[in-house]
C-alpha cells in the first residue's frame, strides 16, 4: 500500500465506527488497528495484535464461515474489503458489524 493511501485508510479509521485494520501477510502482524475495531470484539489492540486468532472466537457461530470465505476472498484479490458480519456477546447478543480491511 502507498504511503498515502494508508494514510487516507488510517483518517478514514480513526473516524469511522466501523472496525478498520491493516494487517501484514507477510509478516503475520497488524499495522493498523483503529480503535472501534477493538471496541467492537471487546479486546485491545495488544490482545489482537499478539493473537489475531482470538478474533474468531467473538464472530458468531452462524457467521464463522461465511468470515472464513471472506478472508479467502481477500487473500486471492489483496487490497481495500469491507464485510459485515455478526459479532457474538454474552448472553447471546449479537451485533451486525462492518469491518474494513487492507492488505
Amino acid at each position: 500500500m502507498l504511503a498515502t493511501d494508508q494514510q487516507v485508510f488510517c483518517q478514514m479509521g480513526v473516524v469511522s465506527p466501523d472496525g478498520y485494520f491493516i494487517y501484514n501477510i507477510a509478516s503475520n502482524t497488524f499495522n493498523y488497528i483503529n480503535p472501534a475495531f477493538c471496541g467492537i470484539f471487546g479486546l485491545t489492540a495488544e490482545e489482537v495484535s499478539g493473537n489475531p486468532a482470538t478474533l474468531l472466537e467473538h464472530v458468531h457461530p452462524e457467521d464463522k464461515i461465511h468470515v472464513n470465505h471472506c478472508y479467502r476472498d481477500l487473500l486471492e484479490d489483496r487490497g481495500f474489503k469491507k464485510y459485515v458480519f455478526r459479532v457474538a456477546y454474552g448472553d447471546d447478543e449479537k451485533h451486525s458489524q462492518g469491518v474494513s480491511i487492507y492488505l
